[in-house]
């Protein structure tokens, strides 16, 4: 069993919040059955709703829309600013970028923050 690193005493929750922006800048990557599923940290969908200035949904594909692109990554970025637990970060990440964002948020991660099932 590997040795478990030293952690900090408490998660440093602004270094995990500027990771966490780091994954949500991300390329959209396409798959086959673009725009309906794509691979990126934040969507598993190239079609989402986003809340518009008047605070309805419309619906947009980030896959051929830059504006509506632009205004997802703000919409989650304020989510994510809006965290106060690493957990609700945690809880925004696709399955398959879950280990990969872990990987690179353990050293901000404190002991009690660091999912106990993670073998280092």
């Amino acid at each position: 069993m590997a040795s478990k690193r030293n952690r900090p005493a408490e998660t440093d929750l602004r270094k995990l919040k500027v990771l966490a922006h780091t994954f949500l800048e991300l390329d959209i990557e396409p798959t086959k059955i673009s725009p309906l599923v794509v691979k990126h940290p934040f969507t598993d969908n190239g079609i989402v709703g986003i809340r518009k200035e008047d605070g309805n949904i419309t619906v947009a594909d980030l896959t051929s829309d830059p504006t509506s692109l632009r205004v997802w990554r703000e919409q989650c970025g304020r989510l994510i600013d809006n965290a106060e637990k690493p957990f609700e970060i945690f809880q925004m990440i696709t399955n398959p970028y879950k280990l990969a964002f872990l990987k690179h948020a353990a050293p901000f991660l404190s002991e009690q923050d660091m999912p106990a099932h993670i073998v280092e």
